[in-house]
């Protein structure tokens, strides 16, 4: 059976803590952070990404942009077609510690939280005249407001598609 067409996503927000396994066709391996590899290009580049079972994805992207001060980024040597890069994505909430359903993510520090979790969060420190911290570990935002989240529908499809793609194959 053909497995459907890979999904366009952004780049990961500055705030990312995935780090990508950079694969050169020629098997050299790289780790950089996406927002390293990103700013290497001049416009925001497209790219493919294709979870499998275990919520390892696979991003193709071409090279055309990236520009010539690889070293200082930890690209060098990296072939000029095409990357393959590998990270781990992580679909489990850091509050609840449960895999996402509705998915929401802070426009200010960029983590990303099960909806009904941060919001009951929220809501219980303002009742008690407090401030919400954003409870992903090591986050200095201090003030979390429901009117900093806005729904993640990237990742909420792309943990769709994951699911999907685990009962079909069993």
């Amino acid at each position: 059976m053909a497995s459907p067409p890979p999904e366009i996503l952004q780049p990961p927000t500055p705030y990312s803590e995935e780090f990508l396994c950079i694969q050169s066709l020629h098997g050299g391996q790289h780790q950089i952070h996406p927002q390293k590899l990103f700013a290497s290009f001049p416009s925001t580049p497209s790219f493919s990404l294709t979870l499998d079972q275990g919520g390892l994805s696979t991003v193709h992207f071409p090279l055309d942009g990236l520009q010539a001060d690889r070293e200082a980024d930890g690209t060098e040597g990296v072939d000029e077609e095409m990357i393959v890069t590998q990270s781990q994505t992580n679909f489990m909430c850091p509050i609840t510690l449960l895999e996402m359903k509705k998915p929401v993510k802070n426009k200010v520090c960029g983590h990303t939280y099960e909806e009904e979790a941060i919001v009951g969060i929220i809501e219980s420190r303002h009742k008690q005249k407090k401030k919400a911290r954003c409870p992903k570990i090591g986050c200095s935002h201090t003030n979390v407001r429901k009117s900093d989240l806005i729904q993640d529908e990237a990742l909420r499809r792309a943990i769709e598609n994951h699911n999907k793609r685990i009962h079909h194959s069993e």
